[in-house]
């Protein structure tokens, strides 16, 4: 008995955020991990992240994040265990966060962009919004 397996084509990916920045690593020049491009930074290699944390996470970054999440900047914030005041006065400086406080921001970052992965592979993106899913999922 013969058993034949009928696998459908795969998909085309979707087009990804174009890229306008770029940074040196070595001699290699590399496309710049946006925070807000999550698929991207999910996919990402570890060194990848880790050079998008050395460049720095700038402070007004998580109040956007908290935007997207559609949760309260006060409430990212605890989550992520950043001290409010030190927040507010780095977005009015335009400054950056830690270093570890930056990597906090990174991972939930890659971790929306994780939810966006696994639904992209699964079938249909259309009208889902993996940060406001994941900070639903925060709530809860």
């Amino acid at each position: 008995m013969t058993v034949t397996i009928k696998r459908e084509p795969a998909k085309p990916s979707r087009p990804r955020a174009t890229v306008r920045d770029s940074v040196t690593l070595g001699s290699t020049p590399t496309p710049e991990i946006h925070l807000f491009d999550f698929a991207m930074l999910f996919q990402a290699a570890p060194m990848e992240r880790l050079e998008r944390i050395k460049r720095g996470v700038s402070a007004g970054e998580v109040m956007k994040l908290a935007v997207l999440m559609n949760t309260s900047q006060d409430r990212l914030m605890k989550r992520l265990g950043l001290p409010r005041a030190t927040v507010v006065r780095k977005t009015k400086a335009h400054q950056n966060l830690s270093t570890e406080q930056g990597e906090r921001v990174v991972g939930l970052s890659k971790l929306v962009g994780q939810v966006q992965t696994i639904v992209e592979e699964s079938g249909n993106l259309e009208g889902f919004d993996a940060a406001h899913w994941v900070g639903q999922w925060l709530e809860r």
